[in-house]
């Protein structure tokens, strides 16, 4: 009968293309979620339950500033024309 791989429907690139770009932002996003799950137990184990509770506010408030700093840079960088 023809190729043991399974027929991929026939998308238009643009589909495609998204698709992947959606696929690797969740994995960018949702991949190191074990991880920091296995650190905040830790973290527990080690300095008692509060601690992940101190932690985690304080890592996301500088994410979000580091964040807003390096976009407002970006945003102050003139484009060529």
């Amino acid at each position: 009968m023809g190729s043991d791989r399974p027929q991929r429907a026939r998308l238009p690139e643009q589909v495609v293309e998204q698709d992947r770009a959606s696929a690797a932002q969740r994995t960018i996003t949702m991949g190191p979620v074990p991880l920091a799950a296995l650190r905040g137990g830790l973290l527990a184990d080690v300095f008692g339950m509060g601690m992940p509770l101190v932690v985690w506010p304080l890592l996301t408030l500088g994410a979000a500033a580091l964040f807003f700093l390096l976009t407002a840079r970006r945003s102050m960088v003139p484009t060529p024309v």
